[in-house]
């Protein structure tokens, strides 16, 4: 993940919109998909690697960018370190980067959670 960009992410949810305008005193009992914005995905995708990687152990993604794309676009944690950032070229605006990062810390709960994990990523 990201990888298909233009095609949207979903994840199971509740969809607030569904919810209030055809049950608005309760919750529906099935399964739904909302929106899962790119921001959502890689804060979760960092939140994962942070707990279940063993200290040493890689993460590796794709990260979508544009001609606008700044260092200061990637999404950083307590718990790891960039390795590697590696650019491909797609089309005139469109680039995605192989972004390696590498577990130096063991998770720690009290201090690594509340932090911001993508700055300005543009969606």
């Amino acid at each position: 993940p990201p990888y298909g960009i233009r095609a949207g992410a979903k994840k199971v949810g509740i969809n607030e919109n569904l919810v209030s305008k055809h049950y608005p005193t309760s919750v529906p009992k099935w399964r739904q998909c909302v929106a899962y914005s790119v921001v959502e995905v890689l804060t979760d995708l960092l939140d994962f690697a942070s707990r279940m990687l063993v200290k040493g152990g890689r993460l590796v993604y794709w990260l979508p960018t544009t001609e606008s794309y700044k260092d200061s676009d990637l999404p950083v944690h307590p718990c790891l370190s960039l390795v590697s950032n590696a650019e491909q070229v797609l089309t005139s605006c469109w680039k995605r980067r192989l972004i390696t990062m590498e577990k130096i810390k063991d998770f720690d709960p009290v201090v690594d959670t509340g932090y911001k994990s993508v700055t300005t990523f543009e969606e």
